[in-house]
């Protein structure tokens, strides 16, 4: 694992993590305590964090990778990759709830898609600024 990898990753996860907090637990609060209500029979009281940081990790890295791999290596570039990535891995992962729990409903799901892209966005121009920061020209040899 190279060192962009590593440093996008741990810049990504804490992006992810802290507007992903600022936006659920504080602007989407009354929102959530309604969604939580809903869901009572199968959610805790209160979160547990250590699955969120290696949730918010586990996604930094795969937004890191792909990044890295497409060459997106600026905040613009980081910004685009993230909102065509983003949305469809939320869509991806929002469906299946759709599919599995009767409390999940299109309100939830396009809020929940909506809501979970924005700190991806932020998420990936942190990773494509580090990437900046970290990029090596390519140099053709004749």
């Amino acid at each position: 694992m190279n060192n962009k990898l590593i440093f996008g990753t741990l810049a990504g996860g804490a992006a992810l993590f802290l507007v992903g907090g600022l936006l659920f637990a504080v602007l989407f609060s009354n929102l959530m305590e309604e969604w939580m209500k809903a869901l009572e029979c199968c959610t805790y009281k209160e979160p547990v964090m250590w699955p969120i940081v290696v949730a918010n990790l586990s996604l930094a890295f795969l937004m890191s990778l792909v990044m890295d791999k497409t060459r997106a290596n600026s905040v613009n570039a980081g910004v685009i990759c993230a909102l065509w990535f983003t949305p469809l891995v939320m869509l991806w992962y929002d469906m299946w709830m759709f599919a599995s729990f009767p409390a999940m409903n299109i309100k939830m799901l396009v809020i929940d898609v909506i809501g979970n892209s924005i700190p991806g966005v932020a998420a990936g121009a942190v990773i494509g600024w580090v990437y900046s920061r970290m990029h090596k020209p390519d140099t053709a040899s004749a």
